[in-house]
């Protein structure tokens, strides 16, 4: 009986011997999946999204000079997550180090930072005071298409070249750097906050790419004129001001003023822009009585609009400062003349 009982413990502990490797045999069959997706099943969605994500690094391929050519074979992490309630997977890679995070239903490309190569560009503007642009804007733009092309397989048919855009970055963040724009359309008209962006490094190429396209068809008819409109939201724009000013400003505000041409105002098509009126006060007649703690923010019930937009400057203790005003923006919906929302902003 003992030598009976000595064999079943025996064979247990070799049970678990043998559980533990079939456990460490699995383990490394998933990281290898996570690693090459090529190795898993067709129809994991997860693995259909890693595909995407060496696809996405293998177009890029040609806009990196080849020491920063990301191999095809390079592991990496990956993570699940959840940004205005929209979910994404994103995939770190750690050197070079970049970071994708990608729509795991469509083709889009949330966005892209390449932190390598960033670092490479700061130590590059550090040994030369400044650099000048060798590119013109439109040889900028014609470059920022091409990636366009090599990301999505053509440039998206929904976008149009944003006047503001693009501009040489000399600053420390951006030394040598395009920063290309395209704004999402609907019926002609721009979509705010909705479109993309590039930066493009000179010598280095793509440094980072983000797609802000989430805007929907929305109703665009225009049934009340801009005077009538401008009446609206100058009497939106002095009751923020009452309630708001001290708490955004920190000073007294004096009479409303015009405002300089902003980058709302240069999206703007006869100064209408379609927005997803999602704003810090005044959506709804809603006024909540600290905007900073409890702003009317909720991006999983958009409703997007065409509006008019006005902003106003206001002077501070009666002085005007024309460097970095006060300024209030209300929107107004162009179908039926009701707020759809504003906010204080800065220049």
């Amino acid at each position: 009986m003992r030598g009976e009982e000595s064999m079943l413990v025996q064979a247990l502990r070799l049970g678990k011997y043998v559980a533990a490797f079939m456990a460490f045999i699995v383990l490394l069959d998933v990281q290898a999946q996570d690693g090459d997706p090529t190795s898993a099943a067709p129809q994991d969605p997860d693995a259909q999204v890693a595909k995407r994500f060496r696809k996405v690094i293998a177009s890029l391929a040609d806009f990196w000079p080849p020491e920063l050519r990301i191999p095809a074979n390079q592991p990496y992490g990956r993570t699940r997550k959840v940004v205005d309630g929209e979910p994404r997977f994103q995939f770190v890679t750690r050197d070079p180090r970049i970071s994708v995070d990608l729509d795991p239903s469509s083709e889009l490309v949330f966005f892209l930072y390449y932190q390598t190569l960033v670092d490479r560009a700061r130590d590059m503007a550090r040994s030369k005071k400044q650099m000048i642009p060798t590119w013109s804007r439109e040889e900028a733009v014609r470059r920022g298409q091409d990636v366009l092309a090599a990301l999505y397989g053509s440039v998206p048919q929904d976008i149009q070249f944003a006047p503001h855009r693009p501009a040489f970055g000399f600053s420390d963040t951006d030394p040598g750097t395009w920063w290309v724009e395209w704004d999402q359309t609907i019926d002609g008209y721009s979509c705010y906050q909705g479109g993309l962006l590039l930066r493009l490094h000179e010598v280095l190429g793509v440094y980072s790419f983000s797609d802000g396209r989430r805007f929907d068809a929305c109703p665009t008819e225009v049934n009340i004129s801009r005077e009538a409109a401008l009446a609206e939201a100058r009497a939106a724009a002095e009751e923020a001001s009452r309630r708001y000013g001290s708490l955004f400003c920190g000073t007294g505000l004096g009479a409303l003023l015009d405002r300089p041409v902003s980058l709302m105002a240069q999206m703007a098509k006869n100064g209408l822009v379609i927005v997803n009126p999602d704003w810090t006060f005044g959506r709804d007649g809603r006024w909540p009585e600290n905007p900073r703690t409890d702003p009317m923010v909720d991006f999983r019930n958009p409703q997007r609009r065409l509006a008019y937009v006005f902003e106003f400057s206001q002077s501070v203790d009666g002085v005007a400062d024309e460097r970095d005003p006060p300024t209030v923006r209300v929107l107004v919906d162009a179908a039926d003349g009701t707020i759809l929302g504003g906010d204080f902003t800065l220049r």
